[in-house]
C-alpha cells in the first residue's frame, strides 16, 4: 500500500477504535466493572498498537509486527499500576483507589524518556533509542486517553482539567505522526551509522 494511503488508513481506524472504545464505556450495557476494565485496557493497547504501526508504517514486516505488539503491550501496563497499588489482584480494591497510581503521572514519561536518551548516548544505542520512541508512544496515548476523562497528572504540580474531546482526538491522531517523523530521522541516521562502519571495514 502507497505509505500516504496507509498512514490515512491507519488513522481513520485509529479514531474508530478510539470512538468505540469510549461509545462503549458509557453503554448501558457495559456495567460490570471486570467488562469496563478490560473494555478500557484492550482500546488503549490497541489505540498504542495502531499508533506505532503509523509511527512505523507498517509493512507487516517480523521486526515491525514486532514493535506494534509491544506498543499494544506497553500500553496495556500502565494499568497494571492499579493492582500495584492496591496491593492486591482484587479488581475492586484496584479501581477504588484514593489517588491515581504511579504509571498515570505523566511526569513520569518525561524522566524515563529522559533518562533513556541519556543512557542510549552514553552506550551508543540505537536499540534504546527505538524502545524510548515505543514506550512514549504506547504511553502517552493511554495518558492522553485518560486525560479526557481526568486530565493529565504531572505529579508534584497537580492536574490538568478534563481533555476536550476535540483536542484528545486531535493530540491522538497527530502524536503518531509527530513520532514518525522522528522514526524517520532516526531510521537516516541509523542507515548513515551502518554506512560508516561498512565504509571502515572496507578501508581494513
Amino acid at each position: 500500500m502507497i505509505p500516504f494511503i496507509n498512514t490515512v488508513f491507519l488513522e481513520i481506524l485509529l479514531l474508530i477504535v478510539c470512538y468505540l472504545g469510549d461509545t462503549l464505556l458509557q453503554h448501558p450495557v457495559v456495567k460490570q466493572q471486570f467488562v469496563v476494565a478490560l473494555t478500557d485496557s484492550l482500546t488503549h493497547g490497541i489505540v498504542g498498537g495502531i499508533s506505532w504501526a503509523i509511527v512505523c508504517d507498517l509493512k507487516f514486516k517480523k521486526q515491525e509486527c514486532l514493535e506494534c505488539i509491544l506498543c499494544l503491550v506497553l500500553a496495556m501496563l500502565v494499568d497494571t499500576d492499579h493492582f500495584l497499588s492496591a496491593r492486591s489482584f482484587s479488581l475492586k480494591a484496584a479501581l477504588s483507589l484514593p489517588a491515581r497510581p504511579p504509571f498515570h503521572a505523566t511526569t513520569l514519561v518525561i524522566l524515563v524518556d529522559i533518562t533513556l536518551v541519556i543512557v542510549a548516548a552514553i552506550l551508543k544505542s540505537q536499540n534504546l533509542i527505538l524502545g524510548a520512541m515505543i514506550f512514549t508512544t504506547a504511553w502517552v496515548s493511554h495518558h492522553v486517553r485518560d486525560g479526557h476523562r481526568r486530565g493529565l497528572w504531572f505529579y508534584p504540580f497537580g492536574e490538568t482539567a478534563a481533555i476536550p474531546k476535540p483536542l484528545y482526538l486531535g493530540i491522538i491522531l497527530a502524536f503518531p505522526l509527530l513520532m514518525k517523523i522522528l522514526h524517520l530521522f532516526f531510521d537516516k541516521q541509523r542507515l548513515k551509522d551502518k554506512t560508516i562502519i561498512l565504509s571502515g571495514a572496507q578501508l581494513v
